[in-house]
């Protein structure tokens, strides 16, 4: 018994593992962590529904003028399209009525400096049966506008 008594004194109790420590996570985390950043930048970084749904109508626009080859058309469906734009931005009691210089400094305002060119297409080029445009031109700083409009300072809704 003298020599059981040797063995089981020898005999050491169960012991655990140490526990996990939380640096550094297991690679899943990682996967979520950056999946979850990249989602959140991506929201951050997508412009307004509205900037997007002017865009497609500028390139539907472009489309139509590429086909028909109707620059006034153009001038017109623009015209419509900045307008829409100019009454979600700043509101209907301050941008329905605008026309000529008042009309085109609303613009600027809103594009923070930028206005459509050339801007005595936009005051009488919808107007007129035959507009000579260089659409390209056109089309792509009205692009611009859209992509730098913001609502003025004041205006929060």
């Amino acid at each position: 018994m003298n020599e059981n008594a040797e063995l089981f004194a020898q005999l050491r109790d169960i012991h655990l593992p140490a526990t996990p420590s939380w640096w550094p996570p297991q690679p899943g985390w990682w996967v979520i962590s950056i999946a979850l950043l990249a989602a959140g930048l991506w929201l951050l970084l997508r412009p307004p529904a509205w900037k997007r749904e002017a865009l497609l109508r500028l390139r539907s626009a472009e489309q139509v003028y590429a086909r028909a080859g109707d620059s006034a058309r153009l001038l017109a469906e623009v015209s419509m399209l900045l307008r829409s734009c100019a009454l979600l931005l700043k509101g209907r009691g301050q941008a329905a009525g605008l026309t000529g210089e008042a009309w085109l400094e609303c613009l600027r305002e809103l594009g923070r400096g930028v206005c459509p060119a050339p801007e005595a297409a936009l005051l009488q080029g919808p107007y007129k049966k035959n507009v000579d445009l260089d659409a390209g031109a056109f089309t792509g700083s009205v692009a611009e506008w859209i992509r730098r409009a913001r609502k003025p300072a004041g205006r929060t809704s």
